[in-house]
């Protein structure tokens, strides 16, 4: 299973501090682009996903709070195995995060954080 929850820039560094396991992704709507980006976290290693299949499955289940861990790893899993990754240190992330924060013309700014668990509700 998974939960899913919104939060603001500055409750993810702490959020992911505390998981050994999970995904999540920033979406914000910049003067000129979209930006996003989709970082899975595993064994202190962060690895910057870059699979447009996997925003797509994101996309369909965004409003979903509660779902299986099926609905999303296999698309992370995939992006592993064909070296659609690039590893990056938390610093990166504290940098967008960071950056993302100081900017006025957003129109959008989205996180999505997943922790996976068991069915039983303990932490995987």
């Amino acid at each position: 299973m998974y939960y899913q929850q919104a939060l603001q820039p500055n409750e993810l560094l702490p959020a992911i501090s505390n998981s050994g396991e999970c995904f999540f992704v920033i979406q914000a709507e910049l003067p000129i682009r979209q930006y996003q980006i989709a970082v899975y976290l595993y064994d202190d290693q962060f690895f910057l996903l870059q699979d447009d299949r996997l925003f797509d499955q994101i996309n369909q289940i965004s409003s979903e709070m509660l779902g299986d861990e099926e609905e999303i790893l296999p698309f992370i899993e995939e992006a592993l195995e064909e070296n659609h990754y690039l590893l990056v240190e938390k610093a990166f992330i504290r940098l967008d995060l960071s950056t993302l924060q100081k900017m006025t013309d957003l129109t959008s700014f989205d996180i999505l954080f997943y922790e996976f668990f068991d069915s039983w509700g303990e932490e995987e």
